[in-house]
């Protein structure tokens, strides 16, 4: 980590909260001047304090989030994003370099530490450009996993409200399966609060017949019903699918493409994919790897920075995917198998605990890699046309023609900044080593 460089907030940039109540977890910073904002995990938002107040060491941001979190984030994994953290900062002119000390002012701003003496020769405290870091230890909102099997089911009967990323499902649902599922894959999730929520779904068995011969359930948004019913050992299913579709259908602030995005070192990664290509298999061991997951399904590209924001939900794999994450990760965590859906035998795997614990620190894209798995075949990445990829790309979203020429620009945005390949795999332990020196590079 580069410890040199002393950096303030410029004046008239501020720090909120953004979320509900006293215990939300996401920050923004503002600029009252230009309207520009980055918002920012609780965590983000510490290392952000930190930085403004002198030089960055391990010992004073240690003992910054030790001061402001009662279980702390790992160092290392804030580390890792400081890079896309500040250049996000500098790039919207949120935070800016201070003089260091000893050498001739080069600004007419005031500098957050020490004294100002005016012709008079009277010293008058200088105006102060810093924040408090958000004391988690108090506000923390409590984890899914906190719960017993019995209180989310409870729960569950009259809304579970749980945060995923950017946006809060309260989800109803009286199936044991549902819960059990819930229980297992989210425990690392933080329940939200108040009584706000972006979609009020639920899961529930149909009334009739279907209700005891061969049991159906279905799904339902303010008691719209999307989807046609399914067998009751597909309900954990149908709501991941269906909370997939509220996002894909109604979150039109982000560009949303259909891809897998991961992230390393403030840097993420596209994973574009057609049915069958080993997306998913990829995805599922690159997180397990240590790579940061954002989202298996849908990626958000935010409208006004261009940068990548997650859910960390689970991953669903499919077939022959199940048994070959088992094989390769004994210690994953799965949920239960639905056969027979229409896209075979699915199973959800559980998000690791740091893709979770970073879930709203944003990543500037860097790659898009079309994989594709073929038996036997060497690990190899060749380069993908851009302009090739901007069509896949754009053919491939949810929303690129609602937003019209913002999709346009946002996809263009994308290719200048961002290398195209395509990749090739038939082992994944090859496929995991080509993308480690990618990172490193």
């Amino acid at each position: 980590m580069n410890a040199d460089p002393h950096y303030r907030l410029p004046p008239g940039v501020e720090i909120r909260h953004w979320g509900e109540g006293p215990a939300a977890e996401e920050w923004v910073v503002y600029h009252e001047g230009t309207g520009q904002t980055l918002r920012l995990s609780a965590a983000a938002c510490v290392l952000l304090a930190t930085l403004i107040r002198g030089p960055l060491d391990r010992g004073r941001l240690a003992e910054a989030l030790a001061g402001a979190f009662a279980d702390p984030p790992g160092l290392a994994e804030l580390e890792s994003a400081l890079d896309g953290l500040i250049e996000g900062l500098v790039k919207h002119e949120l935070i800016e370099l201070r003089d260091a000390p000893g050498t001739q002012a080069q600004t007419q701003h005031p500098q957050p530490s020490g004294e100002e003496v005016p012709e008079g020769g009277v010293a008058t405290p200088a105006p102060q450009a810093t924040i408090n870091p958000p004391n988690t230890a108090t506000t923390v909102r409590p984890r899914l996993g906190e719960l017993s099997l019995h209180e989310v089911r409870a729960r569950l009967r009259t809304g579970l409200a749980l945060a995923t990323g950017p946006f809060v499902f309260r989800i109803v649902s009286h199936l044991p399966l549902v819960a059990t599922n819930l229980h297992r894959l989210y425990a690392d999730f933080p329940l939200a609060e108040g009584p706000f929520a972006d979609f009020h779904v639920r899961v529930d068995a149909v009334r009739g017949p279907r209700r005891w011969f061969m049991p159906q359930v279905q799904f339902w948004l303010d008691g719209f019903t999307p989807f046609k019913p399914l067998p009751l050992d597909q309900a954990y299913a149908m709501l991941e699918w269906g909370m997939n579709w509220c996002i894909a259908s109604h979150a039109h602030h982000y560009l949303m493409l259909h891809a897998a995005v991961l992230e390393r070192g403030g840097r993420a990664l596209i994973l574009p994919g057609d049915p069958g290509a080993g997306k998913s298999t990829l995805t599922a061991a690159l997180m397990l790897d240590g790579w940061r997951l954002l989202s298996d399904e849908i990626a958000l590209i935010d409208r006004d920075d261009g940068y990548l924001y997650g859910l960390a939900r689970p991953v669903s794999l499919k077939n022959a995917s199940i048994e070959v994450i088992r094989t390769h990760a004994s210690l994953a965590v799965f949920g239960d198998v639905a056969r027979d859906t229409h896209k075979g035998t699915v199973s959800h795997l559980k998000p690791t605990p740091a893709s979770v614990a970073r879930i709203g620190e944003p990543a500037r894209p860097a790659w898009i890699v079309f994989p594709r798995w073929k038996q036997n075949v060497p690990a190899r990445l060749t380069p993908h046309p851009k302009a090739a990829a901007f069509l896949h790309l754009a053919s491939h979203a949810f929303n690129y023609g609602l937003l019209g020429g913002l999709g346009f620009t946002l996809t263009a945005r994308l290719m200048d900044t961002a290398s195209c390949w395509d990749f090739e795999y038939g082992h994944l332990p090859e496929a995991l080593a080509v993308f480690r020196e990618l990172a490193e590079a």
